[in-house]
């Protein structure tokens, strides 16, 4: 683990963005948002891949999330048929797409001192979340602002790239140093994004979202692990624990920007990001110790 981005600057840098929601800096959260998502999100799954190359596990967390989304979908879209569809948007949205980076990232980066396998679960559901959210509101015209999203990415190429044609020592201590700066932004823009104010509510759909997120969710992304052992392969733990650490994570702040962008349940989005972060930064800390 680096001495940069430890666990006590990882809490630290969460505290301090908490504390400065309620300042100017709070009206530069969509530049921030962005840097990390093009910049720093690019540079941390460069350095991942960079580092630990291409693993057989790498699909298989890919897969598990993939069955989690798709198998969600299934499930929820019928079920939620009689809501209004910008309700029912917002509940689909939530339910499916986690802070898979700003928090379990540094979650994981405090508890075990490794993202790597995370990095390929943020990038496969980031993927998935970009095609399928425009649609979720009953329109595909919002699709190229969420294309933007795929950028980060290009990081994967660029990571087996370097891993492939080998870099000098000058070069891996910057990518490492960026990516240690980039969980630290990731965990201040956490602590700052958490919305301000009491405009947000608590009744059945919050309790749906959060079952969702913290039940049913692990359970379903541990479905092709077990398979796995079935078939007497051997199990990767440090990509299960990984998975299931961003398994419970809370619903993704983008989640309230797609919301905004494409006419869901606004405060339904924040209520959810509000009530349950702390709920699933505790779930995601508690796995990422014990497991």
């Amino acid at each position: 683990m680096s001495s940069l981005a430890s666990p006590l600057m990882v809490l630290f840098l969460a505290v301090v963005g908490f504390l400065l929601r309620k300042t100017r800096l709070r009206t530069r959260l969509d530049t921030l948002g962005k840097i990390n998502i093009y910049f720093f999100l690019t540079v941390v799954l460069s350095n991942s891949f960079y580092r630990k190359g291409i693993e057989i596990s790498d699909a298989l967390i890919s897969v598990s999330y993939i069955f989690f989304a798709t198998a969600s979908l299934a499930i929820l879209i019928p079920m939620l048929r009689e809501l209004d569809p910008p309700t029912r948007a917002s509940i689909i949205s939530s339910s499916l797409f986690p802070n898979a980076v700003n928090l379990a990232f540094p979650v994981l980066q405090a508890t075990r001192g490794d993202y790597s396998y995370a990095s390929v679960y943020a990038v496969t559901a980031i993927v998935f979340q970009s095609i399928v959210v425009p649609f979720l509101g009953g329109t595909g015209n919002a699709l190229s602002y969420s294309l933007r999203g795929l950028t980060p990415v290009l990081g994967i190429p660029l990571g087996l790239l370097l891993r492939e044609l080998g870099v000098n020592g000058h070069l891996s201590f910057t990518f490492g140093l960026l990516s240690d700066i980039g969980i630290l932004m990731f965990s201040f823009v956490a602590g700052l994004s958490i919305p301000v104010g009491n405009k947000w509510v608590i009744d059945k759909r919050i309790a749906l979202i959060g079952t969702w997120r913290i039940l049913v969710s692990p359970a379903m992304h541990v479905a092709p692990f077990l398979l796995l052992i079935m078939l007497g392969y051997s199990l990767n733990h440090e990509a299960l624990a990984q998975t299931l650490v961003e398994a419970v994570m809370p619903p993704a702040l983008i989640n309230i920007s797609y919301a905004i962008a494409l006419r869901f349940n606004v405060e339904l989005s924040i209520s959810s990001v509000v009530v349950l972060t702390p709920l699933g930064a505790v779930a995601g800390a508690i796995l990422g110790l014990l497991l």
